[in-house]
C-alpha cells in the first residue's frame, strides 16, 4: 500500500512540472500600447478671401498659430545630414 502511495506521490509531483502553474500572463509578456504620436487639431488654413475688415485680428491670430503648428512640425522632424 506504501508503494502506491509514494508512487501516486512521485507522479503527482514530475507531473507539476510539465504544467505551467500561472496561466494569468505576466506583465513582461504582456506588450506595450503601440506608440502614437499626439493628436494635432486640425485647423483650416487661413486664406485671403477670409478676411475681412470685421474679422481681420482673429484671422491674423489664426494665422500666426498655423505658422507656430508648421514650425513645431517642422522641429520635430529628424535632420538627416
Amino acid at each position: 500500500m506504501k508503494a502506491r502511495w509514494y508512487a501516486s506521490l512521485l507522479v503527482l509531483w514530475a507531473a507539476t512540472g510539465c504544467v505551467p502553474m500561472s496561466l494569468i500572463p505576466k506583465e513582461a509578456d504582456v506588450p506595450p500600447p503601440p506608440a502614437t504620436a499626439p493628436q494635432r487639431l486640425r485647423v483650416c488654413p487661413v486664406t485671403p478671401d477670409q478676411v475681412t475688415e470685421t474679422n481681420a485680428v482673429q484671422k491674423a491670430d489664426a494665422l500666426r498659430q498655423e505658422l507656430d503648428r508648421e514650425a513645431e512640425v517642422i522641429a520635430e522632424q529628424p535632420q538627416n545630414h
